[in-house]
């Protein structure tokens, strides 16, 4: 479990305010948000608060110590009592600390699930913020690019009109283009510092350093079925597992529930002070008795007993309703993210296979074409538009296939995509 992955880790609250030297790869951020993440901390300490609870739930209750004084001692035969000293022990009935103890240990693994829920939920929005900078720096290589190229128009245009062989407008509309370009070059850039604030807010740094662009997505073949990867969710998905286990906790409150209308015993141990009789040659003066109590509690409001087994039931159907919709739910985003992924994988072939190698054949055989006078400039820089629009659909769509294997990770209780497809070819 993630959970005590970081146990062991020995994660600890001085990890806080690391920088960001040395952020390369995603796993460099996964590792630093897995330190450093507000988030997770949180419901890291909010798990081992249960754990800790469950470790005391199923004590026995503190003994009571009395003393009475009593202010006009008792004159005995022996002497007159003068003190009395008492310690009493509930003893609840027999499985009522098993069910207490039952009851706050699913609730700690409940909160277990809860943990393993903000862990993947984090690391799901570093991915995302990983992906989507490093998008952000594709598309401002490949606009600068573009606006390299156009320069180069520009330079051949300029050649050609200074021999007659092109017209002022060619030169014009490069520049245009090119300006055009340059102006959303310039958003882009104004993009690059919120982005990098996102992902320092992610990571709980602050730092002014500035964050390097992701050089690589890594294109992961989604080769599982839907009932593969629904199998794999159903078994590991925190949301799913935190139903389980509440539903093992009502049953828990149901038992102890059961015991409300039974007794609980007492034991005790009384302790006289008694001071030295009128006679001092009475035999046995002095003595101190001492004697052993036993008591019984009286479960006799039977309507209030009534209403406890009525709620813990009540509870208990909450809890496997709630199983039930969870599935539900995460069924259908299983759904929905598989649709995603496979829309997203065609997407990514189309471009890398057909969409990019034409536009750049096209642009090449209209860029000929202008040289030998059978194209005119609007071909040629529509053509060239087209091969940016691709490269664009073709990152953005890899982009969003990696997101969405990402999302469907995380469903998984953060299992990745390549164990179950070697599993499942197994």
């Amino acid at each position: 479990m993630v959970g005590f992955y970081l146990l062991m880790l020995g994660v600890s609250g001085n990890s806080f305010g690391q920088d960001a030297s040395g952020l390369v790869t995603l796993e460099d951020y996964i590792a630093l948000a897995r330190q450093n993440n507000s988030e997770i901390r949180a419901a890291f300490e909010n798990w081992q608060a249960k754990r800790y609870r469950a470790g005391y739930a199923g004590a026995l209750p503190n003994p009571e110590l009395s003393f009475g004084h009593f202010v006009e001692p008792i004159q005995t035969r022996v002497g007159p009592q003068e003190n009395r000293f008492g310690i009493r022990q509930s003893l609840p009935w027999f499985g009522t600390l098993g069910a207490k103890k039952d009851m706050a240990k699913f609730d700690a693994a409940r909160q277990e699930q809860s943990y393993e829920a903000a862990y993947l939920r984090v690391v799901f929005n570093v991915k995302r913020a990983y992906y989507d900078y490093y998008l952000l720096g594709r598309e401002i290589e490949l606009t600068d690019a573009n606006i390299a190229l156009l320069k180069y128009w520009e330079a051949v245009i300029e050649t050609r009109y200074t021999t007659g062989k092109a017209s002022q407008s060619d030169f014009i509309q490069t520049q245009i283009k090119r300006s055009l370009l340059e102006n959303r070059r310039d958003e882009l850039l104004d993009g690059i510092e919120p982005m990098r604030q996102r992902i320092r807010s992610l990571l709980n740094i602050e730092t002014s350093d500035s964050l390097p662009f992701p050089t690589q997505v890594d294109d992961v073949d989604f080769a599982i079925t839907f009932d593969t990867a629904w199998a794999a969710v159903s078994k590991n998905n925190p949301d799913i597992n935190a139903a389980l286990a509440m539903i093992e906790a009502s049953r828990a409150q149901g038992r102890l529930a059961g015991k409300a209308s039974l007794p609980n015993m007492m034991v005790g141990v009384d302790y006289l002070q008694t001071g030295p009789a009128i006679d001092p040659t009475m035999p046995g003066s002095g003595t101190d008795p001492w004697s052993i109590n036993v008591g019984l509690s009286l479960p006799i409001w039977l309507g209030a007993n009534k209403a406890k087994k009525n709620e813990a039931r009540a509870s208990l159907h909450a809890a496997q309703q709630q199983h039930i919709g969870e599935q539900n739910r995460v069924r259908t985003e299983v759904a929905n993210i598989y649709g995603d992924i496979e829309s997203a994988r065609r997407t990514v072939e189309l471009y890398r296979e057909t969409i990019i190698p034409q536009t750049r054949q096209l642009l090449d055989v209209v860029f000929a074409g202008y040289e030998s006078g059978s194209e005119d400039i609007q071909a040629l820089l529509s053509a060239q538009r087209q091969l940016l629009e691709a490269q664009f659909a073709y990152e953005e769509a890899r982009v969003k296939l990696a997101v969405s294997i990402a999302m469907m990770e995380s469903l998984m209780g953060g299992h990745k995509v390549m164990s179950i497809q070697t599993r499942s070819e197994q």
